[in-house]
């Protein structure tokens, strides 16, 4: 087999998952991406493509785990916040659904993805006038963790004006 560039084999591996999940095989579309993730361990978009699999097939226990892993890749790549964030609002760690939103907004995440996240935040995440969230909050701090440290010392979470 001849070589191929690391960069140009992620970008075969996530077009051919996207590929699989358009058409319906999400369950392919999961093993391809464990497998790439094994083959290109290093590769951030690629752990994040996993990460955002495993969400897709509703493997919530593992999804904690592999944003763990693209944590030590790369803390700071906007498409991770970005994954962070749907994976703590559907854990319900709405602390740091917050905080992955805010981190997402300053580390750039393309406007029309920060709009989606924004309005899955206010259906899904604001506190009521008594300052109750709508559910009970998973307080486990390994949500908080997958952030920059400065969320895991916020006693109360901040308030995040979104334009």
């Amino acid at each position: 087999m001849p070589y191929v560039h690391p960069k140009y084999r992620s970008k075969e591996i996530q077009h051919r998952i996207s590929s699989m999940v358009i058409s319906g095989n999400r369950e392919g579309a999961l093993e391809l991406a464990r497998e790439a993730v094994k083959e290109l361990p290093d590769d951030i978009m690629i752990a994040l493509l996993y990460a955002e699999m495993l969400f897709l097939n509703h493997e919530d226990e593992s999804v904690l785990d592999a944003l763990q892993t693209a944590r030590l890749i790369n803390p700071r790549h906007p498409m991770y916040f970005r994954m962070v964030f749907l994976a703590s609002l559907r854990a319900k760690a709405f602390k740091a659904a917050h905080g992955a939103l805010h981190e997402a907004l300053l580390h750039r995440l393309p406007w029309p993805i920060l709009k989606d996240l924004r309005r899955m935040i206010t259906e899904k995440a604001l506190r009521d006038e008594k300052g109750q969230w709508p559910e009970e909050e998973n307080t486990d701090p390994a949500w908080t963790r997958l952030l920059p440290p400065i969320w895991t010392s916020l006693k109360k979470p901040c308030s995040l004006k979104l334009v």
